[in-house]
């Protein structure tokens, strides 16, 4: 009788761990909080047009890595800072209005728009939707334009190459 009890509590740890690894950076209800998000990014891809082609990454830390293409008033690869606050902000939003759970690509059967492409680093895991056309909901398309406002608060770094920043 002891050797099956012990038995049976080797099987149930090891099923405890098996389920707590599997929802690292979740609280007890296996939800993710702001303070899970770690890094929150988007990407526009180009149209047949004017289209504006950049990419930007937040970090939790107030880090910000930038890289603009074409049709946009900062080229290159830049980098800046924002406040922790302003990150938790956008966190909390993207969080509240159901990100991890939208699909991971939307589309309508058009050609020549562009792709948005939203990044989210949160409890682990990273969530990427593909937004082409804004075929998108409404929520995704605020969580969209939220990140794209964060860039209205960047505090932007000397270029590495010596070139005087362009603050707008």
């Amino acid at each position: 009788m002891k050797l099956r009890t012990l038995l049976l509590l080797v099987i149930s740890a090891g099923l405890s761990l098996t389920v707590c690894i599997g929802c690292s950076g979740a609280n007890s209800t296996g939800a993710i909080e702001v303070k899970d998000v770690t890094e929150i990014g988007i990407a526009h891809t180009g149209c047949y047009g004017t289209c504006p082609v950049y990419s930007v990454t937040f970090s939790a830390d107030g880090t910000v890595r930038y890289d603009g293409k074409i049709y946009v008033e900062r080229k290159g690869q830049h980098t800046g800072t924002i406040t922790s606050e302003k990150f938790k902000e956008v966190a909390r939003f993207v969080l509240e209005n159901g990100f991890m759970g939208l699909r991971d690509d939307y589309s309508s059967p058009v050609t020549d728009n562009a792709t948005v492409i939203t990044t989210v680093v949160a409890g682990g895991k990273k969530k990427v939707i593909s937004d082409y056309a804004h075929a998108g909901p409404k929520e995704l398309a605020e969580i969209e334009r939220r990140i794209d406002a964060l860039l209205s608060e960047v505090k932007w770094d000397e270029r590495s190459d010596g070139a005087p920043k362009h603050d707008k």
